[in-house]
């Protein structure tokens, strides 16, 4: 009974939130085989505001092993809690706290803990040296919301976690497979956070394939949204080198990959709270923002429904959405991520020619920017126009 016990226990509180006049969300930290089923949020307890052992690098590893153990939504306290014989919680370590925390199955901060002895106040998310990171991290977080969806929805089907070990998706890599210091955070990323004190670059093992490095293939703009630029590609597999300065979480998106995200501006995902200018998800249920960086065929989930790409001949790319709702999408497209170099010279969507205010394309970043709007719909992208004979 004492290892059968917490999958009793944890299985009569997930059968009461089912049941509940209101949705639940249910903490749990402890379990044994056969809870990861019944265990809606898993946290890691509290860890040491330290950088090494029951700190960050022990929360990563935390995190790598319950995903590997069967569970997606997990999270660590931002910070830590544990604050013991003079290991106390620096405003780069939260910083670097708070990078893991977005890319983890939850994202969530401890503001208190307990010191031996008493080290007086603790840093905060909304201390001036720390607030510019946080806004930064929690916009990125909530504007992948869909993407996170899509993975938790894969989660639901096949038991693959949000936070993935390399070994779920390389098990024939063994540099892959003997790394506990980078992951897949959905199916379209690799996150390899900085977990050692005054590190400014991050050694990185990369797959097979190719790979955008994000911080050098976008930027963050002062309104929270993603502005992409020229594309840096990297190819794996193979060891590489990423600038890490305090501000950046070394993130890698897979070349491929449809993101779908949110418009910059929603503040929350809940219905409640009315505070003047607050905008909520319902405000925005019908927008989406995409990031491409198309090569090949591939598809992406855009939780809910899909986007299909495809390179079709030598002069054009194709972009098909199928969703369940008509959206306004704002699209913005790496083209230098294709095999062969392709200049727009229109765009359609279905059989319509889309006016030039619609879209644009910078030459210099090879950047397509278009906005569209469908519920089944497919944007083809042309490189070469005949020109009108003239007369």
């Amino acid at each position: 009974m004492h290892n059968r016990y917490p999958r009793l226990y944890h299985g009569a509180a997930y059968r009461y939130s089912r049941t509940a006049p209101r949705p639940l969300a249910r903490f749990n930290r402890s379990g044994w085989t056969g809870t990861a089923a019944v265990s809606q949020i898993v946290w890691g307890g509290d860890p040491t505001t330290d950088w090494g052992f029951d700190g960050l690098q022990s929360a990563v590893r935390n995190g790598l092993s319950m995903g590997l153990s069967g569970v997606s939504l997990w999270g660590s306290d931002v910070g830590g809690y544990f604050s013991l014989l003079g290991r106390h919680l620096t405003p780069e370590l939260l910083v670097r706290w708070i990078q893991v925390g977005a890319v983890s199955g939850v994202m969530r901060t401890q503001a208190n803990g307990f010191s031996i002895p008493d080290a007086g106040r603790r840093p905060q998310i909304y201390d001036p040296e720390v607030l510019p990171f946080w806004r930064r991290y929690a916009k990125l977080r909530t504007q992948l919301y869909p993407y996170l969806a899509a993975a938790q929805a894969v989660y639901d089907r096949t038991g693959l976690p949000i936070m993935r070990h390399l070994a779920l998706d390389y098990p024939g890599d063994p540099a892959a497979t003997a790394r506990d210091d980078e992951f897949g955070f959905g199916p379209d990323l690799l996150a390899a956070p900085v977990l050692g004190p005054g590190e400014r670059t991050r050694s990185v093992h990369l797959p097979a394939g190719r790979w955008v490095d994000l911080w050098r293939s976008a930027f963050f703009r002062s309104d929270g949204s993603l502005n992409l630029r020229r594309s840096r590609v990297l190819r794996g597999p193979a060891e590489v080198q990423l600038p890490a300065p305090l501000g950046d979480l070394p993130l890698l998106v897979r070349v491929g990959a449809v993101l779908p995200l949110l418009p910059a501006d929603v503040d929350t995902l809940a219905p409640y709270g009315e505070a003047r200018g607050l905008v909520h998800l319902a405000d925005r249920e019908r927008r989406r923002t995409l990031l491409a960086f198309p090569r090949g065929r591939s598809r992406s989930a855009l939780g809910p429904g899909e986007a299909l790409s495809s390179r079709e001949g030598r002069r054009s790319w194709r972009l098909g959405v199928r969703g369940r709702v008509r959206r306004l999408y704002a699209l913005q497209a790496s083209l230098g991520t294709l095999r062969r170099r392709l200049r727009p010279c229109a765009v359609r969507l279905g059989r319509r020619k889309l006016a030039h205010r619609l879209w644009r394309y910078d030459r210099a970043t090879r950047v397509l920017r278009v906005r569209f709007r469908t519920r089944r719909g497919a944007i083809r992208v042309q490189g070469h126009c005949r020109r009108p004979r003239r007369r």
